[in-house]
C-alpha cells in the first residue's frame, strides 16, 4: 500500500497532539476527585457513548456488517489492549507522578511504534522524522524535569502503558487497510468500556462507578468529550499516515503538558528546562521542515515504503 504524506492526515495528527498534551494536564485534577479506576471507565464511557453516535449516524455504519470474524477479534484485542489495561495502568500512575512526567513517558510511544513498524509494517523512517523525534523527546524531558534517577513507581505505571498503547497503534495501523478508522475507533472505546466494566465488578468497586458525585460526572463528561476528539482524530490521522510518523507527532502534546504545569506551578525557569524551550521548537521546525518538503515534491512519505 502506497501511501503518501497526507496533509489532512497530518493536520488531524497535529490536532490530536495539542489534545493530548491538554487532556493529560487537566485529567491529573480529574484522578484527584476519584479512584483512577473508576474516573478512567466514566470518562471513557462518555467517550464510548459519543463515537458510537458519530458511528451511527455516519457514513461508516454501513460498512459494519461487513466486519469479518477474524477483523472482529482484531477489534477485541484492540478494546483490551488499547482500550481497557493501559487505561487502567495510566490513570493510576499520573495519580502517583506529575502531569509533566506522565505526558514525557507516553510520548516515548514513538519509538516503539517506530521500531516495531520497522519489523512488521514495512515501514521506514528517514533521517527527518527520526532526527525531529529526538529533538522533541530531550527537548519534552528537560522540560518536565524527568531523570531517570527519579522515577517513581507512578512512572513505571505510565511506562506500562505506555507499551500496551504502542502494541495497539501497531495492531490499528494493520486493521486500518480494511477497517475502517469510524468503526474502529468505535469499537476501540466501547469494547474498552466494556472491559473496564468487568475490571470494576471483578475488584468490587463497581459501587464507586453508581456513587460517583455530580462533580465527578462532571469532570468525567468535559474530560470524556476529550477523549471523543482525540481517538476520533487520531485514528482518522493514522489511517492516512505511516504509524511511525503520526506517533513521533504526537511528542508535541508533551511540551505542551510540561508548559501548562510550569505555567501553573508558578516555578521559576531552570536552564535545563530553557533548554527544552529551545530544543522543542528546533524539532518542530526540523518535522515541519520535513513534511513541506514531502508533502510538496510528492515523494513517498517517512514510514512506507514504495
Amino acid at each position: 500500500m502506497n501511501l503518501k504524506y497526507d496533509k489532512l492526515g497530518l493536520k488531524l495528527a497535529l490536532a490530536t497532539a495539542f489534545m493530548s498534551g491538554f487532556s493529560v494536564f487537566i485529567n491529573k485534577y480529574g484522578v484527584s476527585i476519584a479512584d483512577p479506576s473508576v474516573y478512567t471507565t466514566a470518562k471513557n464511557m462518555v467517550a464510548a457513548a459519543l463515537l458510537a453516535g458519530v458511528l451511527l449516524v455516519g457514513r461508516d455504519y454501513s460498512k459494519v456488517g461487513r466486519v469479518t470474524r477474524w477483523q472482529w477479534a482484531g477489534l477485541l484485542a484492540v478494546g483490551l489492549v488499547g482500550g481497557c489495561v493501559p487505561f487502567i495502568l495510566y490513570f493510576k500512575g499520573l495519580a502517583l507522578t506529575s502531569a509533566a512526567h506522565a505526558a514525557f513517558i507516553h510520548k516515548t510511544m514513538f519509538v516503539f511504534v517506530a521500531v516495531g513498524a520497522v519489523f512488521l509494517l514495512g515501514e521506514r523512517l528517514t533521517f527527518g522524522v527520526v532526527f525531529a523525534g529526538v529533538l522533541l523527546l530531550l527537548g519534552s524531558a528537560f522540560l518536565a524535569g524527568f531523570s531517570p534517577s527519579g522515577v517513581e513507581f507512578g512512572d513505571v505505571l505510565v511506562a506500562a502503558a505506555t507499551l500496551f498503547w504502542a502494541a495497539e497503534n501497531l495492531l490499528s495501523r494493520r486493521l486500518l487497510s480494511s477497517v475502517p478508522s469510524g468503526v474502529l475507533a468505535c469499537a476501540r472505546m466501547v469494547f474498552g468500556s466494556v472491559f473496564l466494566l468487568v475490571y470494576l465488578a471483578l475488584t468490587g468497586q463497581l459501587g464507586g462507578l453508581l456513587s460517583l458525585s455530580a462533580a465527578a460526572w462532571e469532570w468525567s463528561f468535559v474530560t470524556g468529550v476529550l477523549l471523543f476528539l482525540y481517538v476520533g482524530c487520531w485514528y482518522v490521522s493514522l489511517s492516512r499516515l505511516p504509524a511511525g510518523v503520526a506517533t513521533a507527532i504526537l511528542l508535541l502534546g508533551a511540551p505542551i503538558t510540561a508548559l501548562l504545569s510550569f505555567l501553573f506551578a508558578g516555578s521559576s525557569l531552570t536552564f535545563t528546562q530553557a533548554a527544552g524551550l529551545v530544543l522543542v521548537p528546533a524539532g518542530l521546525l526540523f518535522w515541519v521542515f520535513e513534511a513541506e518538503f514531502r508533502t510538496t515534491l510528492g515523494r513517498a512519505p517517512s514510514g512506507v515504503k514504495s
